[in-house]
């Protein structure tokens, strides 16, 4: 859940070979779902567009994913640079994330599965 003033940074789910999110609640304002596909391929050492990425306000690699409830966002997490942005108001924007791992018995930080 992401609440009032709460605002993800940029991330990659490392280690996740694919990422599937379903929107349960939109915030009241604010909380879209930014993301620039496949920007580390990890077999390129170029980490030029990532950084252009990462400094600039917006970029022409970025994506705005528009998401209400009910909503399924499915891509490559760990090449895949995402973010929501700023969360305004009284109501949580409430998302479920499943992550496949490749590895049986994977389980996520406790402090990550509880946001």
């Amino acid at each position: 859940m992401i609440g009032d003033g709460d605002r993800p940074t940029w991330h990659f789910d490392r280690g996740t070979e694919l990422t599937v999110t379903l929107m349960l609640q939109d915030a009241e304002a604010g909380g879209d779902f930014d993301i620039a596909p496949a920007i580390w391929p990890h077999d390129d050492t170029d980490p030029a567009p990532l950084r252009t990425v990462l400094e600039a306000q917006r970029s022409d690699l970025v994506r705005r994913v528009p998401c209400s409830p009910a909503s399924i966002v499915i891509f490559r997490g760990d090449r895949s640079v995402h973010r929501v942005s700023e969360v305004t108001g009284d109501h949580l924007r409430m998302m479920a994330v499943m992550v496949y791992e490749e590895k049986p018995g994977v389980v996520g930080r406790p402090d990550v599965n509880a946001t």
